[in-house]
């Protein structure tokens, strides 16, 4: 009778201590904020690697690339801030959205991104992203993505990544491990 009393006794404090550890855990674990990308102007746009990657990958981007040539390489400068405890890629694609008399949105690339695998930030860490845009009147707002890092610039992380380009290209819809953020709406 006394050992089944204290095995209860027991069983009652481990429990009141681990909902104590988890209750600590909850209160002292700052909530993971997606990136931001602000707005910061307009520049003329860099034509890098990545532009002739994106230009080759469809005939849609390819006409696309050809209009910025063509109307004079401007670029939607961003800062970009990854504000969470761990390093993440940020993809080298964007999705610009136009709203104004002829509602639209078009795809488009990171054109400072040094590598096909986008731009790689360390937490706490911010960089200046140039988003070419075409020209138009309204209210935009430009959608980027992200995924963790987990082993940086590590091969391991850049097959991951890259069978992850592989998944969506294929099947039109992000793995799990793809999220997005979204910059404010501004005038172009």
């Amino acid at each position: 009778m006394k050992v089944r009393m204290l095995v209860n006794v027991l069983l009652v404090m481990g429990g009141i201590f681990i909902a104590g550890i988890l209750l600590l855990r909850l209160l002292l674990t700052e909530p993971q904020l997606p990136p931001t990308a602000k707005q910061m102007g307009l520049t003329n746009g860099t034509v890098g690697r990545i532009t002739a990657a994106f230009s080759k990958s469809a005939p849609k981007n390819a006409a696309f690339v050809q209009e910025w040539l063509r109307t004079g390489t401007n670029a939607v400068l961003f800062e970009v801030v990854n504000r969470h405890k761990f390093s993440i890629w940020v993809f080298p694609y964007a999705k610009m959205d136009i709203k104004g008399d002829a509602p639209t949105n078009y795809l488009t690339f990171l054109a400072d991104a040094r590598s096909t695998f986008g731009i790689y930030l360390n937490p706490g860490e911010a960089a200046l992203l140039q988003i070419p845009e075409l020209p138009a009147h309204g209210l935009s707002q430009a959608t980027f993505s992200y995924s963790r890092s987990t082993d940086g610039h590590a091969l391991p992380d850049k097959l991951r990544r890259w069978w992850g380009e592989c998944y969506r290209f294929l099947t039109k819809k992000p793995p799990e491990n793809y999220h997005t953020f979204y910059s404010d709406w501004f005038t172009q």
